[in-house]
Formats: C-alpha cells, sequence, structure tokens
C-alpha cells in the first residue's frame, strides 16, 4: 500500500505489522505515531532530526519499499533499563558508488494510553483497512480480482432480522473478512454470513452472537472479524444478516464485508 495523506495532515503507510502515520515537519525532520496492528500498542515520537545523508523522503522511500536494492529497513522492539518498549528503526543506504551509511530511530511506547484512545486506535486502523480495499478493487470488475467486496454505510437493527449486504464469489477457497463500527445500548448481536451454496453460516461465532466489550456506548466502536470459506459450486452468494434485532437493536455504519482467494 503507497502512502496516503490524511485529514490530519499525516502521511499513512502500512510497513509489515505497522501502521506509520508521518508527519512531516521539514526535509531532515519527522514526527512519527507507529500502530502494531497485531497488539494495538502505539509507539509515538514528536520529532526526529536526521543527522546523516538520509532524509524524510528516504524514510518515506524506504516504508513505500521503493528501490529495495539500495533502501533496506528494519524494525524491532526493544526495552530500556526501566524495562518499558520502544521501536529500533534501522535505514540502511547502499549504493555501489558511495560509501554506505544509516540512520536509527528510536520510537518509544506512547504511556498512560486511556480506553478511548486504544478505540481511536482501532479507528485509525479499520479506516486504513478500508483505503486499501477501496484502491484494490479501483478501476477494475469484481469477477477479474482476487478480492471481492461489498460494503453497506450505515444502518438501524431493530426489528426482527436485517439483511445487511450480500458478496456473490466463484469457485473457489476465500479468507472472509468483516470490518465495521457499531454503537448500541446493548452488549450483544447476532450477526450471520450464509452461504447460499451449503446454508451453513461462515462466521460460526459462539452461541451465533457477538459480544460488545461496552455496553451503553455514545460513540461508534470498530469491530473485526474473519472467516473461511470455500465454494465448490459455480458461484454462490454470502448473505451477511443481523438477527433478533427486536430484542438486540444496534446501529452500523461503514461496514466492509470482502473474501480474498487464498
Amino acid at each position: 500500500m503507497g502512502a496516503q495523506s490524511t485529514d490530519q495532515g499525516l502521511l499513512d503507510i502500512r510497513f509489515g505489522q505497522y501502521l506509520f502515520q508521518i508527519r512531516v515537519i521539514s526535509q531532515s525532520e519527522v514526527g512519527l505515531e507507529i500502530i502494531d496492528i497485531k497488539t494495538f500498542q502505539t509507539y509515538s515520537l514528536e520529532s526526529h532530526q536526521f543527522v546523516t545523508q538520509i532524509n524524510t523522503s528516504t524514510l518515506i522511500a524506504a516504508l513505500n519499499r521503493k528501490e529495495e536494492n539500495h533502501l533496506k529497513l528494519s524494525i524491532s522492539v526493544g526495552l530500556t533499563s526501566e524495562k518499558e518498549h520502544f521501536l529500533k528503526i534501522v535505514l540502511n543506504v547502499t549504493y555501489d558508488f558511495i560509501p554506505d551509511f544509516s540512520e536509527i530511530l528510536i520510537v518509544p511506547l506512547k504511556k498512560g494510553v486511556s480506553e478511548k484512545e486504544m478505540i481511536q486506535t482501532q479507528l485509525k486502523l479499520i479506516n486504513s483497512e478500508i483505503s486499501y480495499l477501496q484502491k484494490s478493487i479501483e478501476g477494475h470488475n469484481h469477477q477479474s480480482c482476487t478480492k471481492y467486496v461489498a460494503t453497506s454505510s450505515s444502518g438501524t437493527f431493530n426489528g426482527a432480522n436485517h439483511i445487511i449486504t450480500k458478496l456473490e464469489l466463484p469457485r473457489g477457497k476465500y479468507e472472509i473478512n468483516l470490518q465495521f463500527y457499531t454503537q448500541s445500548t446493548q452488549n450483544w448481536i447476532y450477526l450471520k454470513l450464509n452461504n447460499s451454496q451449503t446454508g451453513i453460516d461462515c462466521l460460526k461465532l459462539p452461541e451465533g452472537g457477538y459480544y460488545f466489550t461496552l455496553a451503553n456506548s455514545s460513540y461508534y466502536q470498530p469491530h473485526i472479524i474473519r472467516s473461511f470459506v470455500e465454494i465448490t459450486n459455480d458461484q454462490a452468494t454470502l448473505q451477511l444478516e443481523s438477527q433478533a434485532c427486536n430484542s438486540y437493536p444496534w446501529n452500523m455504519k461503514n461496514l466492509v464485508l470482502s473474501a480474498t482467494s487464498i
């Protein structure tokens, strides 16, 4: 995924298991916020002044995997003497006609992260993934891609059952990714992804439901569900349904359902 500017003047770049948010201060200085996609931990550095021939554009090029023969970037997790985590980012530049040079950036773990900040971090990750999915299908027909996507912008579910969206898939094996924001006064919803070929729920959530960590929430919370499905007929429809909404009403927005060939 290439670099993308955000409304806050940050540059978002995915690199390995990390989402980099880069604030360009000058050609030789950057601010960094780095989110570990697996753990949701956030590392933050107010500013870093490059002291070698490396500059802001070199870092951005390396994160975007440009000129990989010459720009090498590695990330490791370390501990300070006070047992506090940090990320060590090493950027090496290698050309045949000049001596090698490198830059090391130490980015400490952000301290005192509140529950609200943790949810905001998850929102950043979901927004990044939505942007990636949109770019992956831009200018392509769904039937000619290895990734198939269906979306739903918003919904209020307070009746018996609701059909949220559908996804048509040809024969093959797929990784299913379901991402959405929720707001509810309850702490439970029933959510199923029915396969028209087999009649089986592809999500296979425990007891057919999904548990909210917070009830009576006044703001939307991010959720991600992953599963797998095999389509053995020429084509099948996956239908996402919210059930028993009369007992467990909830609101949804910015839902993305995707299936990637595996």
